[in-house]
This record gives structure tokens, sequence and C-alpha cells, in this order.
């Protein structure tokens, strides 16, 4: 388990599937899986989603935010270096910059 203490006030954790599963029901307040289900087979994203749902809460306020990928705050000296749609999940845009020193 890593803590990262960038947060204030939070408690931010990444944990492995394996220390996931010793958490209590509802003891999670947000979850995330970054393209990782389509390298697992369906018995590992079903269990995998299981474990997401079975962790997650829903006492949280909901997030009625949305933010398009142009209204990101990216500071005015990044320099953009390529902006496509992501070849193989098209619903995807990808993007990257370089920041000068």
């Amino acid at each position: 388990m890593i803590s990262v203490g960038a947060v204030p006030d939070r408690d931010l954790r990444f944990l492995t599937p394996a220390q996931a599963a010793d958490l209590t029901d509802g003891s999670v307040s947000l979850a995330l899986s970054v393209s990782s289900l389509q390298e697992m087979t369906p018995i590992q994203v079903e269990g995998y989603l299981h474990l997401l749902d079975r962790l997650v809460g829903a006492d949280g306020p909901v997030d009625t935010v949305t933010m398009r990928f142009d209204d990101q705050p990216i500071p005015a000296r990044w320099q953009p270096t390529f902006r496509e749609v992501a070849p193989v999940q098209t619903s995807f845009l990808q993007a990257a910059w370089s920041i000068p020193r």
C-alpha cells in the first residue's frame, strides 16, 4: 500500500486487489480503475467489479461536475506536443505537453 500525503485532509491510498479485499463494505468513497479491465479475463473482471461495488459507499455527495478536455486548466507556458483521438479507445482524447524549464 502506498500512502500519498499530497492531498490535505484526505486519506489517499493505492491498493492491490488483495489489499482492498481486506477492507470493510462501503469503506471507500472513491475507487478508480484506469484502462485495466481490458487486460483481464472475464472472471477477473467480474471479481474486480464485485470488489469495487462492495467497497464503495453510497453516502457521499453526488458529483455533478462536468469538465470537457478543452476546459482543463493547462498552464499557458506548457507547450503542446501532440493531441489525438486514442487509436484503440476512440472515445478517449490523448495529449501530451512539454514544460519549459
